[in-house]
């Protein structure tokens, strides 16, 4: 992880703010925050032999604060949006799978970026 971390700060002005939190993950500080302005932050990790791009439960969290979550309309427009961005929903936690940091980070984390913005907008269409 320390390498990718070497990469990932190379292109930090797509970030607010990079930090390795520990030898599997590295926290990124989006400059972006949800509708109750907690701020919006990334986590690229190690998982068995794979890099996940997640947000650790973060937006499941702000959207139990709003939504209805067992509601079957609420379920199918998440389930909707995420799989429209290629986003899994395992354990309250949003991820994408990166194959290749060099090649495709950024385009995972813009589809993670914009399938979290939707999510966090979504509740206009349930008020």
């Amino acid at each position: 992880m320390k390498s990718i971390y070497r990469r990932l700060t190379e292109t930090s002005d797509l970030f607010e703010k990079i930090e390795l939190t520990d030898e599997n993950e590295i926290a990124i500080t989006t400059g972006c925050a949800y509708d109750d302005q907690t701020e919006l932050i990334l986590y690229l990790a190690q998982r068995d032999d794979s890099l996940i791009l997640t947000d650790n439960g973060r937006t499941r969290t702000f959207m139990d604060k709003i939504y209805e979550l067992t509601s079957p309309d609420v379920i199918k427009n998440i389930l909707s949006v995420t799989s429209y961005y290629g986003i899994s929903t395992q354990n309250k936690q949003l991820s994408l799978k990166i194959e290749d940091v060099d090649e495709n980070f950024c385009e995972c984390y813009l589809k993670m970026m914009f399938c979290i913005g939707f999510l966090d907008s979504m509740n206009i269409f349930y008020i």
